[in-house]
């Protein structure tokens, strides 16, 4: 694979293909389809932490990012030697957009205010590189994501638990994924 050098240019023009792409897809995803009842509901009895809200907030940058940077990866694995990985990057990268969208609709409804930032995105400069970033990806995930379970859990905000248990099963599939890519490139 070709390392390509790319621009702020063309990281917005890759960040509006993916707000389109997530503007046109996302209603059908799983992750955001299945937990309309979870993220509609408002906070019950409870009262939401900050930092619960934190951490919801850090969930949906961390979607944000890595939505984008399996995009990326989905459009720049066009050689014979990547081809194999293509679409499962894109399915990823927009599973990754229905979870934000639902995360971001549950901070709101706890009376929060959704980020629209993310963090820098790491594509990799080779196939190995890449998945070994996006393995890393994942793994960050699953830690943050059990974190914002027990603590919502701690706080009887069953509702979040529910979302977030559905998308740390996603997160676990995406972990697996990227090992058996590490595994077929090595």
């Amino acid at each position: 694979m070709k390392r390509m050098k790319w621009g702020c240019i063309d990281m917005m023009r890759l960040a509006m293909a993916v707000i389109m792409v997530l503007s046109i897809i996302v209603t059908g995803c799983s992750a955001a389809s299945a937990n309309k009842e979870v993220v509609d509901q408002g906070a019950g009895n409870q009262t939401p932490s900050e930092e619960l809200k934190d951490l919801l907030n850090r969930g949906i940058a961390r979607e944000l990012r890595v939505s984008i940077q399996y995009m990326w990866q989905h459009i720049i694995c066009n050689d014979a030697e990547s081809q194999e990985f293509q679409n499962e990057l894109r399915s990823i990268a927009v599973n990754e957009m229905g979870h934000a969208k639902a995360i971001a609709e549950r901070l709101y409804a706890l009376g929060g205010v959704p980020t629209t930032k993310s963090e820098d995105v790491t594509v990799g400069s080779s196939l190995k590189e890449m998945f070994e970033n996006d393995k890393r990806e994942e793994a960050g995930a699953l830690k943050l994501y059990t974190r914002t379970i027990e603590l919502a859990g701690k706080l009887g905000d069953e509702i979040t638990v529910r979302l977030f248990r559905k998308i740390l099963q996603d997160e676990q599939e995406h972990y697996d994924t990227f090992s058996a890519f590490l595994e077929k490139v090595k």
